[in-house]
């Protein structure tokens, strides 16, 4: 009989059962998305649903959004996804996980480039198992794209450290870590009303 350890190694140093375990996850995760999950759940699900709505209906820059209070790249982010498959908010659950499948086999690279295999397959079961984000991905709120794209973003931010400074390759992970950044800064965080006030305050002084 194998011995478990030995399993693991030949697991480990086998680079597709890595993307057959995100894979399953991925699977697992839009089964609930469809068939369980209630996507308007979230706490503020019906205000960036109404505001994607009315980005959908005028524009990006509609007014009655909730900004700046809220965020305005998360009712973006819905919106680009209502405009491809129609207003459905399973699609929502589905695109945002399948983009943090992305995003944890992004992370998973950047953990074994800077640790280890080892280190890299633990955080990947984590973030596989995790029941907070089976739950929370497929509601309408940001945290989860939010957290994608920063993860997405360190890993072109770790690649763009790789490579020589002066060669492409340095200059197109830089972009696409600013890319996916920004994403990440316009999804939160939220203003609240008292430092929106205070914000209006120092304007006053200063005009």
């Amino acid at each position: 009989m194998t011995p478990p350890k030995v399993i693991l190694s030949r697991f480990l140093q086998n680079e597709k059962m890595v993307f057959v375990v995100v894979l399953l996850s991925f699977f697992y995760r839009t089964a609930y998305a469809v068939l369980i999950a209630d996507q308007m759940s979230g706490q503020d699900a019906d205000t960036y649903s109404k505001a994607a709505q009315l980005i959908l209906s005028d524009g990006p820059f509609a007014s009655g959004t909730g900004a700046p209070y809220y965020a305005i790249g998360y009712p973006w982010f819905i919106s680009v996804i209502w405009k491809i498959f129609g207003v459905n908010d399973h699609a929502v659950g589905v695109v945002q996980n399948l983009l943090l499948a992305f995003a944890i086999l992004a992370f998973y690279k950047t953990v074994e480039n800077y640790f280890s295999r080892q280190i890299a397959f633990i955080t990947l079961t984590i973030l596989v198992i995790n029941p907070a984000l089976t739950g929370n991905v497929s509601l309408i709120a940001y945290e989860t794209p939010m957290m994608s794209f920063l993860m997405l973003g360190f890993f072109f931010l770790t690649k763009a450290f790789y490579s020589s400074n002066q060669s492409t390759n340095f200059l197109r992970n830089l972009m696409f870590a600013g890319i996916n950044f920004t994403c990440a800064i316009t999804l939160q965080p939220k203003i609240r009303r008292t430092e929106s006030n205070e914000i209006k305050e120092a304007e006053g002084k200063l005009l």
